[in-house]
């Protein structure tokens, strides 16, 4: 039967600005501009598009909302989005757009506001967009972190015909789930591809469609679906039932166990309703009431915040004259037993949720969420995104209604009401949440019935990233990360530490979207734990969060500032170095819990370590060196109290490097908007390479635009499904002249299936060979099958070796089962490094003479720091460039 059960939400608050200038400036100019602009700006890219930005202050403003909007005027052009697209809808069940973060139980406060926006497109909201702009709560609202899923849905305009059709919607729910369906209120939006593909722009209606229900599990199937408004062709389909693999008072399971594994106590039932004639009563946290009457008082396994339903008989129930009820008492129903496991648990993870999290969506005032237990089969529970539900023994398997998987199950209802999609990422959430509760590494001991020391899953584990294996597998990557965080941090903090993981980790579920995990996790955590806005500077928790994360290949693209003192690069680090000396680095040195006393450069240029002191601003000059050399160096801080600090930090097994260059010329440059002699070899069925503008919007894991904006590149097939089958495709250059330390650049696009359901994904290599001067190929890279084998534009850069001519090609094939195989190719260039004259050391006017007139400079600048008169390089001027000059006397 067809029924209409939630309203769509309304597009509320739209955002009012000047005219963006993306329509001026491509996109990649203008970022590039604003990297500019912001020159510690730090980005995390995802599926090939910026994911997230982070930096001290991204953009300012009188209040939150202030801050958010002229974020979107500052950054949207950056973005490929017109400011005027954005309306305030936060992804939560009621839209809400404003979400407070980080509670300080102390002050009472919350550390940031986040501000979340939906993309729209000719009025009508994008399917799955979202922009979410984080501010600090402190003077200035300065914004400090973004998160973007945007599409491009240039163009698109909307149709008259289209509105919100309950017809069409039903007829497409009916013909796949069947005539017994129901559906919620369908929502008119665009549908313009998913975090990780691209689709043409289309309006689609967007609902739930329900068929039987948890009291009838066997046909019970829940769906969100995205379906065509025009043909009824549904798009894209999630499940929303999401499985496990694997005073009031009652006999509750201890531990975090199954309750064939651990004892029954009595614990509180916090919460829990009573009844008297026509009155009701709410128990307080430890299960005491109050309740007005006399006579007979009635207690079931129902509460304030959720309601336990027996699916396998009568819902358990007390009633006596006298106040004091306990539930389970002689022990000996596993019905009773789950019903109270599974109430007091419920409540336990909502409790805790908010302890660290008081504004946390949707929860705080939900009432009455239902908790069904005794559900029909064995081994497993679920989630549906409406309730929770737990199974009876049976099958090997203990009955699911206990700690952890009740805190799995309702972890999954978190990340929903949150606005983050299930996958992975919800799966491994549902267990951080029982590891944080529980501190049991063993997610469910005892779910099967024959094992009460392991769980289904462990959260003390070596899963790494990136993790290719199934969602409940690949979740462990996050259990595992806050496990091993969870470690650190109570190392270093014994009272504190719990407290502070859990903040972060509850918090975190609010800044995450899509289903994967992937090092922009690491980030939300380190800008949640940030106390001054600038990550440059480290956080307080820095070390115990990378440690964690790190064990996991997740924490690696971030080195914590040592708290001693911080050293950064205002400007950067150079990649060349001017080989005639003279280059400098600003450096800038903070104090943490010691004061910096002095500074010291070290390079070594194959020859060796050496050393110079750095100037009193700390800023490093680099001596001469011979051109080409490749130069290895680092910075060390000599603290007040004789500690060093250095940067890298452990340098110099690790250094920052550069070549000694003047500078570079680009001898080839190909944007491939014109013939410049390529030569494609057709070996495969399909999907061979051809010279194209992108058309086909990325709806199979190919590229959706070329990598530079120019319009025009190389791609393996054009036609909406032609990936390389039957054989390999080979893209050859024409010979490219370059001569000693050249570098060859190029931008590549490769996707071996793991996102568009190849039957074989992750399976297939793309090569990348040179030839020098018309001899035997080289491989210069390989790719896949797993690392960048998932799409997205990569910018590669490799150094040559020799000179004369060089030929590079690119070999693309699909050589195993068939799978979807995707590959692009653009921006190739040689640039060829050159080193100019040396200049003439100490003719500070150009005049070609070392006289009088260069040494009256060095004496007018006695004692400053750099500048023309520091001939020597060392940072001051003094006696060492008076002697300079006197040596230098007379013509160049």
């Amino acid at each position: 039967m067809f029924k209409l059960t939630i309203s769509a939400f309304a597009v509320a608050s739209v955002i009012v600005s000047t005219a963006s200038f993306a329509e001026v400036i491509p996109a990649f100019e203008a970022m590039q501009q604003l990297r500019e602009d912001h020159p510690r700006l730090r980005t995390f890219d995802q599926g090939g598009r910026i994911h997230k930005l982070i930096d001290k202050e991204l953009a300012s403003g009188s209040s939150p909302i202030n801050t958010a909007e002229n974020f979107i005027e500052t950054w949207s052009a950056g973005l490929g989005v017109d400011a005027k697209q954005f309306v305030a809808r936060g992804p939560f069940q009621d839209a809400h757009s404003v979400q407070e973060l980080m509670y300080n139980v102390e002050t009472g406060q919350h550390k940031f506001t986040g501000i979340y926006y939906m993309q729209t497109a000719d009025g009508l909201p994008v399917y799955g967009s979202r922009l979410m702009v984080l501010v600090r709560n402190v003077e200035g609202y300065p914004a400090v972190s973004s998160t973007t899923v945007l599409q491009n849905v240039s163009g698109f305009k909307q149709t008259s015909k289209f509105a919100t059709n309950s017809a069409v919607a039903l007829i497409s729910a009916a013909i796949r789930l069947g005539k017994n369906v129901t559906i919620t209120e369908p929502e008119l939006m665009v549908f313009a591809g998913t975090e990780t593909e691209s689709y043409e722009p289309t309006e689609v209606f967007v609902y739930q469609a329900t068929t039987g229900g948890h009291w009838d599990l066997e046909n019970y199937r829940k769906l969100e679906l995205v379906v065509n408004a025009s043909t009824g062709e549904i798009i894209q389909e999630t499940n929303l039932i999401l499985h496990v693999d694997g005073n009031v008072s009652g006999m509750a399971t201890e531990s975090s166990g199954a309750d064939v594994c651990d004892p029954e106590s009595a614990a509180s039932l916090p919460y829990a309703k009573v009844t008297l004639g026509g009155n009701t009563a709410y128990a307080d946290v430890n299960g005491n009431f109050t309740i007005a009457g006399s006579g007979t008082i009635t207690s079931m396994l129902d509460g304030q915040w959720f309601n336990v339903n027996n699916q396998s008989g009568s819902d358990a129930s007390l009633s006596s004259a006298d106040p004091y009820f306990m539930h389970n008492e002689s022990n000996s129903s596993e019905s009773v037993r789950a019903q109270v496991n599974a109430y007091l648990q419920s409540n336990v993870v909502r409790d805790f949720t908010l302890q660290y999290a008081p504004s946390f969506p949707t929860i705080g005032t939900q009432t009455s969420f239902p908790v069904n237990t005794g559900v029909s089969g064995t081994c497993n529970a679920f989630y549906d995104y409406s309730s929770i539900n737990f199974y009876n023994a049976g099958g090997g398997c203990s009955n699911t209604a206990f700690s952890v998987i009740v805190h799995h199950e309702y972890g999954h209802h978190l990340v929903s009401v949150a606005g983050s999609g299930q996958g992975a990422y919800g799966e491994g959430m549902g267990d951080v949440m029982g590891v944080l509760i529980t501190g049991d590494n063993q997610l469910a001991r005892g779910f099967y019935s024959n094992d009460c020391v392991n769980g289904i899953r462990n959260a003390d584990n070596g899963h790494q990233y990136p993790c290719n294996g199934g969602i409940h597998d690949c979740g462990q990557l996050i259990s595992g990360c806050v496990w091993d965080t969870l470690e650190a941090m109570e190392a270093s903090y014994p009272i504190a530490g719990h407290d502070i993981v859990s903040s972060l980790a509850v918090n975190s579920i609010m800044l995450h979207t899509g289903t994967s995990i992937s090092p922009s996790i690491t980030l939300d955590w380190l800008v949640l734990d940030d106390d001054d806005g600038d990550l440059d500077t480290g956080t307080p928790h820095c070390a115990e969060i990378i440690a964690g994360f790190s064990m996991h290949n997740m924490g690696d693209s971030y080195e914590c500032p040592n708290p001693a003192l911080t050293i950064s690069y205002p400007d950067g680090r150079p990649s060349l170095i001017d080989p005639n000396g003279g280059s400098i680095v600003n450096i800038d040195v903070a104090a943490g819990t010691e004061e910096p006393a002095s500074g010291t450069l070290h390079w070594n240029s194959g020859l060796g370590w050496n050393s110079s002191s750095l100037g009193v601003t700390y800023d490093a000059t680099f001596p001469a060196f011979d051109c080409g050399d490749n130069i290895a160096w680092y910075i060390s801080i000599e603290t007040s109290i004789g500690n060093t600090v250095r940067s890298p930090s452990d340098a110099p097994i690790s250094t920052w490097n550069a070549m000694a260059y003047t500078g570079s010329e680009v001898t080839f440059d190909d944007d491939f908007n014109t013939n410049q002699g390529w030569n494609v070899t057709n070996s495969a069925g399909t999907g061979n390479w051809e010279r194209v503008t992108p058309s086909n919007g990325g709806v199979r894991c190919d590229n959706p635009t070329d990598a530079d904006g120019s319009g025009m590149c190389y791609v393996t097939g054009n036609g909406s499904d032609e990936d390389v089958d039957d054989g390999s495709t080979i893209l050859t250059s024409p010979e490219m002249q370059f001569g000693d330390g050249a570098l060859l650049s190029y931008s590549r696009w490769y996707s071996n299936g793991s996102n568009c359901n190849g039957a074989d994904p992750n399976n297939d290599y793309f090569y990348v060979d040179v030839s020098y001067n018309g001899g035997a190929w080289i491989n210069l890279e390989t790719v896949g099958p797993v690392v960048e084998s998932s799409g997205g534009w990569y910018d590669v850069e490799q150094a040559l070796s020799g000179s004369g001519s060089v030929q590079v090609r690119f070999t693309c094939g699909d050589l195993n089962a068939g799978s979807v195989i995707e590959a692009a190719v653009d921006a190739v260039a040689v640039k060829d490094p050159y080193c100019d004259d040396p200049a003439c050391a100490g003719d500070t006017d150009g005049d070609g003479m070392i006289g009088v007139s260069d040494l009256l400079v060095v004496i007018d600048m006695w004692g400053q720091t750099g500048g023309a008169g520091d001939i020597n390089g060392d940072g001051i001027v003094d006696i060492g460039d008076l002697l300079a000059i006197v040596d230098a006397w007379g013509p160049c």
